[in-house]
Order: structure tokens, then C-alpha cells, then sequence
């Protein structure tokens, strides 16, 4: 992780932030932080809350959700799959309007690599910085920041007839 990325933890952890693991009782208070954060972005999420929920109810051992509180406030959150006990894969991650200074999201980073590393999970995928096949480069950029490596990722695809 950078300089300046180590810098904002010190600021979350001087503002109090605190990080962990979800019950699924506040799956739909992620969901809808995660929702609010593409939207200010021009963005939708790719599954509608009730497309998550079905998820959830159908694999409940591969879902694991994360959030940042301050002063009991849910700030931030995360939505990750287990794809295999050696793999977690952060398929969404965002943060409430108004917070973006103090960036929870990279507290939130910290926090599910430390899981990761607890875990004994060997790799964290923070998911793709592309959208419609174009490389999102300050995403990018962020992700190398916080001690990421880039990586194809492949879509492989089979006509079903």
C-alpha cells in the first residue's frame, strides 16, 4: 500500500472507524450504500437488491459482506463472493455522499485483506477497472495504490442451442 493510502488509515483510525464483518440481517443496508455510490457515479449496480438477496438465500456460505461504521453509522460496505477457499473476489464496494475525504473505502480494504490474510485465502480480486471493455485508469491507478496487481481477466463464453 502507498504513502498516501497508509495516510487515510491513520485518518479513519483517528476518526474512530471501525470495520467488520456484516450479519445478513444488514446485507440490504450494504446493498443499498453500494447503490448510492454507483448512482452518484452515473452508475447502476449490475444486480437489483432483490437479484442479491435470491443470491444470498441460495449460497448464503459464499457471500460475505463488510462494513465501515462511524459513530454507528454504516458508511461504507462491501459485497464479496467466495469463489474458493483460496479466492475472495470483492464483487461491489462503495460509500455513503459526503464522506469521500476520509475515504472508507480504502479503511474497507484494508480490513477485508486483513480477513483474507486471517483466512488464509491467498487472493483477493478487487474485480474489474474496465466498464464496456474500457480500462477505467484512475481506478486502476487506486487499486496499484493500494498494493494491487493488474491482471486479464478472461470471459469465456459458450452458445447454448
Amino acid at each position: 500500500i502507498d504513502y498516501g493510502n497508509r495516510k487515510q488509515l491513520k485518518k479513519c483510525a483517528r476518526a474512530g472507524l471501525v470495520c467488520n464483518l456484516l450479519p445478513r440481517a444488514e446485507y440490504e443496508d450494504a446493498y443499498g450504500i453500494i447503490s448510492e455510490s454507483r448512482r452518484k457515479k452515473g452508475r447502476v449496480p449490475s444486480m437489483t437488491w432483490s437479484a442479491l438477496r435470491e443470491m444470498c438465500d441460495r449460497m448464503p456460505e459464499r457471500i460475505r459482506c463488510f462494513g465501515v461504521r462511524r459513530d454507528g453509522l454504516l458508511i461504507a460496505a462491501t459485497v464479496c463472493l467466495v469463489v474458493n477457499s483460496g479466492v475472495l473476489y470483492v464483487f461491489y464496494w462503495g460509500e455513503i455522499a459526503g464522506v469521500e475525504t476520509l475515504s472508507p473505502v480504502t479503511f474497507l480494504a484494508q480490513h477485508v485483506y486483513e480477513h483474507c490474510v486471517g483466512e488464509q485465502i491467498a487472493l483477493l480480486d478487487l474485480g474489474t477497472s474496465t466498464v464496456d471493455g474500457i480500462p477505467n485508469r484512475g481506478l486502476i491507478r487506486y487499486k496499484k495504490h493500494l498494493g494491487c496487481t493488474e491482471s486479464l481477466k478472461l470471459t469465456l463464453s459458450r452458445v447454448l442451442t
